[in-house]
């Protein structure tokens, strides 16, 4: 493809299509975002940035291949790598997909879409205790997508 240049003959302003997240299909469940794919990676992106004597970017690959983990086998080997956090209104819980210390992802088992696993939102954490805007935050969501 050929390059946008200017009257100059310079590569000019060139325009990418902006990241997004794409589904994860397993052979046990597929991984969806809750929100909308840019802004979901803009999200993730936004939280990496906090992240500090790691690379945002082998942090983002560890997650993803957790997630391509979870989707292919329905859970993942290491039960601090997902975490059954709060309860949503239908008496079960979201978790928190943990690629490392400070980075979480939120999501929980869909009953309304069989075999999906919705993305909340990414999260970088100080300290290991879940915060009620995280908890709100999900529930919010949760409530947007199941009609509960």
């Amino acid at each position: 493809m050929p390059e946008n240049t200017n009257n100059n003959g310079d590569a000019s302003d060139q325009t990418t299509e902006p990241e997004q997240l794409e589904d994860i299909v397993g052979t046990k469940l597929t991984i969806r975002q809750a929100q909308d794919k840019i802004k979901a990676a803009e999200n993730l992106n936004d939280e990496l940035s906090h992240v500090t004597g790691a690379s945002p970017l082998s942090i983002k690959v560890k997650l993803f291949a957790m997630l391509e983990r979870l989707a292919q086998f329905g859970k993942l080997r290491m039960p601090k790598q997902f975490n059954k956090e709060a309860k949503l209104g239908n008496k079960k819980h979201f978790y928190a997909v943990k690629p490392h210390n400070n980075i979480r992802a939120y999501g929980w088992h869909s009953s309304k879409f069989p075999s999906v696993f919705f993305i909340s939102h990414y999260k970088y954490k100080k300290k290991q205790k879940l915060d009620s805007a995280d908890t709100e935050k999900v529930k919010r969501t949760w409530r947007g997508i199941e009609n509960e």
